[in-house]
Parts: C-alpha cells; structure tokens; sequence
C-alpha cells in the first residue's frame, strides 16, 4: 500500500501555494512516506483525498498490528 500512495503522489502530487496553505490551514495535511514529506488538501483536492485515505489506513493498520503484537 505504501508504494502505491508512494507512486499515486509522485506522479500527481502538487506543491499548494503557501497562500492557500495559510488561509486554508486546516485543509491541509502533512504525509510523511519513503523519506519524502507532502502536503495535500484533503478536502478539496481529489488526490489530497484519496492520499490521505491510503495514509489513514496505512497508519491505523500499523497500530493494529503494533497492539496484536503488544498482545492488546
């Protein structure tokens, strides 16, 4: 999954203009994969979206997976 989001935003991904970064703030969101850091739009922007859904799922899965192995 991680390379897929890897690909999907090396091959979409946008920088946002850092004016709508601070008069949107709490659109934007940090993804931090493979060494590399994006900021995505995850409200408005379809590939904001969709990256922050696979990340999303990406990090919960790993706390799962972290808890079963902490026998929790």
């Amino acid at each position: 999954m991680e390379t897929s989001l890897k690909d999907l935003l090396d091959d979409c991904y946008k920088e946002p203009q850092h004016k709508h970064r601070s008069k949107f703030p709490s659109r934007y969101e940090k993804i931090s994969i493979a060494d590399s850091t994006y900021i995505v739009d995850y409200r408005k922007d379809i590939i904001g979206k969709i990256a922050f859904r696979i990340y999303s799922l990406i990090k919960e899965l790993e706390r799962l997976i972290t808890d079963a192995n902490q026998g929790g």
